[in-house]
């Protein structure tokens, strides 16, 4: 979901958002963090509202132990996860029936892109150290997104520390993460696929099984589409509310 603009009336969307969603947007300082949470967190009730017969002003939610956030189900509604992470202008939500955890970010390059990597495994930094210079910032970042993914899929929060597994950083193919210490959990089988969503940026989303296809939208236009009855399921994309998105790895 691009945030870059306001094309639907910003009362319309403030009207979907709970009250402590809408203190929360007002605490930010920059109009443009206000922008971007107000529309990211309206397109998660948008995008949930397709898959439950609740209006989207009138889901409620809750969080998990460590403070994920998670749907209350209505009564009869399908049980759904889901997940949102933004960068800059742009807001990745992903929903599944099992734990979810997506991430996206913008792909820096310079002296400094690769500046936090010593949160990352030592077998990891010794991959980036020995790749060349101009794949070590996109290595960097697929490796960020796909442990943030993994993190908050398992929604632990910061009780798993980032060099307590490995994931694969120099291919964009479907990759599972490895444990490498004893403070990530070994329960479930966690799977990554990678996305670029945009020229300039990279994601992940990771799940506990092994996903059949990825099936995506890039969303360029209003966050309110054309009315729709609750649970009536996501509009076409033919019908010009979003473009059709496909991961690289079709799979």
């Amino acid at each position: 979901m691009r945030l870059h603009s306001w094309e639907d009336d910003p009362g319309d969307l403030r009207a979907v958002l709970s009250p402590e969603e809408r203190a929360r947007a007002d605490s930010f300082v920059f109009p443009r963090h206000r922008r971007q949470y107000v529309i990211s967190h309206a397109f998660v009730r948008q995008v949930l509202s397709w898959y439950v017969p609740v209006r989207p002003r009138d889901l409620r939610f809750g969080t998990g132990p460590h403070g994920k956030p998670r749907l209350d189900r209505p009564a009869g509604a399908p049980g759904l996860e889901f997940n949102l992470s933004h960068c800059a202008e742009l807001a990745l939500v992903g929903i599944a029936r099992e734990a979810i955890g997506v991430d996206v970010e913008a792909v820096r390059h310079g002296h400094d892109a690769t500046g936090v990597a010593h949160y990352f495994h030592p077998a990891e930094r010794r991959v980036l150290d020995g790749l060349p210079a101009d794949r070590r910032s996109g290595a960097f970042h697929r490796g960020w997104t796909r442990k943030e993914a993994v993190v908050k899929a398992i929604g632990a929060g910061l009780t798993i520390p980032l060099d307590a597994f490995e994931v694969e950083l120099d291919t964009d193919a479907p990759t599972v993460p490895r444990a490498r210490g004893p403070a990530f959990p070994t329960g479930r089988s966690w799977h990554l696929t990678h996305l670029e969503p945009l020229p300039g940026y990279v994601g992940a989303v990771a799940v506990p099984f092994r996903p059949a296809t990825i099936a995506a939208a890039l969303v360029t236009g209003p966050v309110l589409p054309p009315t729709r009855a609750p649970g009536a399921g996501i509009p076409a994309v033919q019908d010009g509310w979003a473009s059709p998105y496909e991961s690289p790895t079709g799979r």
